[in-house]
């Protein structure tokens, strides 16, 4: 019920998103993110794997309670690049065609930051005829 947890075995951080914003998660469930600091002589997928494994490991029995994985690499401190300041929208010049992660919204940050850009993406499609 906490805000953030940091293991140290295999450092990683855990956050109950859905705590701080109830509405990210569906009523009844937990958005969680997990964030790694990454080996820069290891694979990406060896890393991922081993996020996933770490998280297992911690969090017994949680496997069969995932409904939805995402996995994002970045470069943390240039996590939100802008073009000439200004966020890029959720909705793009070519129709039919929508953007979502952490470079989409100004709301919050982090995995967060990508969840409500998911929001505001269904909420376009919505908008747009588009979700059903």
């Amino acid at each position: 019920m906490g805000s953030e947890v940091w293991f140290k075995d295999a450092p990683y951080w855990a956050m109950p998103i859905s705590n701080f914003d109830s509405s990210l998660a569906p009523k009844g469930k937990q958005l969680a993110g997990f964030v790694f600091v990454m080996d820069e002589n290891k694979s990406e997928n060896s890393i991922i794997k081993n996020a996933y494994d770490t998280i297992y490991r911690a969090l017994p029995y949680i496997e069969k309670h995932i409904e939805m994985q995402h996995e994002q690499i970045t470069i943390l401190q240039k996590a939100a690049v802008t073009i000439d300041g200004k966020i890029a929208d959720i909705r793009t010049p070519i129709k039919n065609l929508y953007l979502a992660g952490t470079d989409t919204v100004s709301r919050s940050m982090g995995v967060t930051r990508a969840a409500y850009s998911i929001i505001e993406m269904l909420g376009a499609l919505n908008e747009d005829g588009n979700l059903h």
